[in-house]
């Protein structure tokens, strides 16, 4: 019996494989999560150092510039400075709380960015330092003085602000180049790394199919394979995997197991045959021992037993060709009932001599006397079952016995059956033991002719003869006439004392 091996599990193999899968996607996931949160701290950074200064800084330029276009409007011959000082004031207090919140952020700004919001700064004190002394002149009436001011440190104050903004804004689109430049950069080097991941799974993917097709689906459909051809017979198969020492090779050693089991029943099965055989062959030698001893004190030959048997197996040939007694008369029954033809008058041993040897006709008492030799028969037949057991064998013997004198119409004996209730193998026996009776000459009458005999056959169909097996006779009559002729102890003498 193969040794079960316990050493390894390929469930252990599926479920690294499935495990590094796992890994992989996981890892792949996190790499896109990667990508977008770097993308994201990207664009964050882009519209943070970049977009929010420069709008600050759109914004804090143009309130300076109306506070410059406010004092040169205020400048003009004619014009009424009105309340010059609450206007810009106001302006000024907007700008600085908007500038002012710009320098508190810059402190987490890139360096450049930075750098360039604090000589921003500078120049807008600068500005402010100029027009605060235009302002302070108008108001003292000193417009000469202030148009100086305003046409010269003011004007070019507001120029070098206007300048360092231009500079600041130049720095800001630099940073937002550059931000983009990273987010092209990781973007393409994600889309690789991506690209790397989704291949690393399709192969992983592809391995764990290889993995479950060569080491789990086909071993399975090779050792179904192999179970189907021991099942269908073929012992010589040779298993797969034997080497296995994972549950795919228990499964082996199981299916060796269940090999070594059939070719055991295999064997047990020949030798019963064998057993059978000879059993078989032991039955019918001593039915032929019967059969000797019956011939030994009987006038009719051996060769009457042989063609009434050769009788007997053309019927059961031509009858199986028809549906109806095709399930009955299959090849093996057939040859137990051309094997047991010759047991038909074994009952005759009971039969005195006086009786069986008569040369003449006899009387009611005698015949009445010759018919019990069915029931003899029967009952040496039925002997040897009680003894033995019933086979095939020695069941068709039975129905040739009980049933080669019995009638179609039910005037037959012993048992008075009719139709179909008659064994058929009885009822083909009848034909073929009338048959060569009638083609057989007597001390007390002459042989018929094949065509004589045919008539008796056709008038005693649905009376003595089931119609079917006539019928049968009539396609098979050839055979029969050549038999009869040519397996005939002696020439055959018609009544007209011809020679058939």
């Amino acid at each position: 019996m193969p040794r079960i091996r316990r050493n390894r599990s390929i469930a252990s193999e599926i479920a690294l494989v499935f495990v590094i899968i796992v890994l992989v996607t996981v890892s792949g996931g996190l790499l896109i999560r990667g990508l977008a949160q770097q993308l994201v701290a990207d664009a964050r950074d882009a519209v943070w150092e970049s977009s929010v200064p420069a709008s600050f800084v759109y914004q804090t330029v143009g309130d300076q510039w109306v506070i410059h276009q406010v004092l040169t409007k205020a400048l003009k011959p004619g014009n009424d400075p009105g309340n010059l000082r609450g206007e810009i004031e106001t302006l000024e207090k907007l700008s600085a709380a908007r500038w002012g919140e710009l320098v508190g952020l810059s402190v987490y700004f890139p360096e450049a960015p930075r750098i360039g919001i604090e000589k921003a700064n500078r120049r807008l004190e600068a500005y402010r330092t100029a027009y605060r002394d235009t302002l302070a002149r108008i108001e003292n009436r000193d417009y000469s003085g202030a148009r100086v001011i305003h046409e010269t440190t003011q004007t070019d104050a507001i120029h070098a602000l206007a300048q360092e903004a231009s500079t600041l804004l130049r720095t800001m689109s630099e940073r937002i180049e550059w931000v983009t430049q990273r987010m092209e950069t990781t973007a393409k080097n994600g889309v690789a790394d991506f690209a790397l991941a989704g291949l690393a799974i399709c192969l992983l993917l592809v391995i764990a199919y290889a993995a479950i097709h060569f080491r789990i689906t086909r071993p399975i459909l090779e050792l179904n394979e192999a179970m189907e051809r021991l099942a269908a017979g073929d012992l010589a198969t040779v298993l797969p995997l034997a080497s296995r020492k994972d549950e795919i090779g228990r499964m082996a050693d199981t299916v060796a197991i269940f090999k070594e089991g059939l070719v055991r029943i295999n064997q047990l099965v020949r030798d019963l045959d064998e057993a059978n055989a000879t059993n078989i062959r032991t039955n019918e030698a001593m039915m032929r021992a019967l059969i000797g001893l019956a011939g030994a004190r009987d006038n009719e030959t051996g060769a009457h037993l042989d063609r009434t048997q050769q009788y007997v197996r053309i019927l059961c040939r031509r009858l199986a060709q028809d549906t109806e007694f095709t399930a009955d008369l299959d090849a093996p029954t057939i040859g137990y009932i051309v094997a047991a033809a010759p047991l038909h008058d074994i009952g005759k041993v009971a039969i005195p001599d006086k009786i069986l040897h008569k040369p003449g006709k006899l009387t009611d008492e005698e015949f009445a006397i010759m018919k019990t030799h069915v029931v003899e028969g029967l009952a040496v037949v039925d002997q040897v079952i009680a003894d033995v057991g019933r086979t095939p064998y020695l069941a068709a013997a039975r129905d040739v016995i009980a049933g080669h004198h019995e009638r179609y119409d039910g005037r037959g004996y012993p048992h008075g059956l009719s139709g179909t209730a008659i064994p058929l193998a009885g009822r083909i026996m009848a034909l073929a033991d009338v048959y060569d009776a009638l083609r057989s000459a007597r001390v007390y009458k002459p042989a018929m002719s094949h065509g004589e005999a045919r008539q008796v056959l056709i008038d005693g169909a649905t009376k003595h003869f089931d119609p079917k097996i006539v019928a049968a006779f009539l396609l098979s009559e050839g055979e029969f006439e050549r038999i009869a002729v040519a397996m005939n102890d002696h020439p055959i003498v018609t009544k007209i004392g011809a020679v058939a």
